[in-house]
């Protein structure tokens, strides 16, 4: 079960401070305290190329776990929302898009519904830099998923 009681622990702020609603979307589908995800965007856009997307796969790879992350150019996030309550039911994902706030902003969708918002702030457009909205589906996965070990089993097969 989700816990859809989940909110923010670090307050948006910038620069001082950047919210950390992406990671308590993780902690909510993943069965984890928020304490136990680590604050992917803590740096706000002062990030290096890829050190987000390092960083998720890296704790993904420690809890066994995948992830799936597209785009949906659409203009009203409710249509991302309705096409996965269809193409998969029962399967929760995060939705990034843009807040009430006008920042960037995270919740957790369920069969066409946002059950879980962080901040309360919602999702009323998609991000300006792309006008998109963005998906993450997590998933664990066998052990042979992990990208440590597909060149291992690689090399085993040579031999």
């Amino acid at each position: 079960m989700i816990d859809t009681t989940l909110r923010n622990t670090v307050r948006h702020d910038p620069p001082n401070s950047y919210g950390n609603c992406h990671s308590v979307c993780f902690a909510a589908i993943m069965g984890l305290a928020v304490d136990d995800v680590p604050h992917f965007f803590a740096k706000g856009d002062a990030r290096a190329p890829g050190e987000v997307e390092d960083s998720i796969q890296s704790f993904l790879d420690t809890r066994g776990w995948r992830q799936s992350s597209f785009r949906f150019p659409v203009a009203d996030w409710r249509d991302v929302a309705t096409t996965l309550k269809f193409l998969s039911p029962g399967v929760p994902a995060i939705l990034g898009g843009k807040s009430s706030r006008g920042c960037g902003h995270s919740v957790v969708i369920l069969d066409g519904e946002i059950i879980l918002d962080p901040t309360g702030s919602g999702i009323v457009a998609p991000f300006d830099e792309d006008e998109s909205y963005w998906v993450t589906i997590l998933m664990p996965c066998p052990p042979h998923w992990h990208s440590a070990a597909v060149p291992a089993a690689r090399s085993a097969r040579k031999e």
